[in-house]
């Protein structure tokens, strides 16, 4: 089973090398720009395995809860934001590292590898 501090650091290390690609390549950091692409790609592929495990072998939390303790618990808004993400949460980390994987990755590292 998967912890959450290494599922969180996953996530973060997926999308925060990310963001600051353009400036790293710009200004000619093309070191530093690997680096950040390849932990990035490494980060992705670890929130895309936990996604389809957790998919595969998880059991929503509110699977066991009457109708009457979810209703309790989404009469506010964010008891019902709360509820949806746990529920859709497997799904979500899997096509959020998906989505990174297979559309931003490749741009990164076509520009951090490009010969210069």
């Amino acid at each position: 089973m998967f912890s959450a501090w290494p599922i969180a650091i996953g996530i973060a290390l997926m999308i925060l090398p990310i963001l600051p690609m353009g400036w790293l390549v710009a200004n000619k950091w093309t070191q530093t720009a690997k680096s950040f692409v390849i932990v990035s790609a490494c980060a992705s592929m670890y929130c895309l395995i936990v996604g389809v495990s957790l998919a595969f072998g998880w059991q929503d939390p509110s699977s066991d809860a009457t109708s009457e303790q979810l209703v309790n618990g989404a009469t506010s808004q964010r008891g019902t934001l709360t509820i949806i993400i746990i529920s859709l949460w497997p799904y979500l980390l899997t096509g959020v590292a998906g989505y990174i994987a297979y559309y931003i990755l490749p741009d990164a590292l076509k520009s951090a590898f490009r010969d210069r």
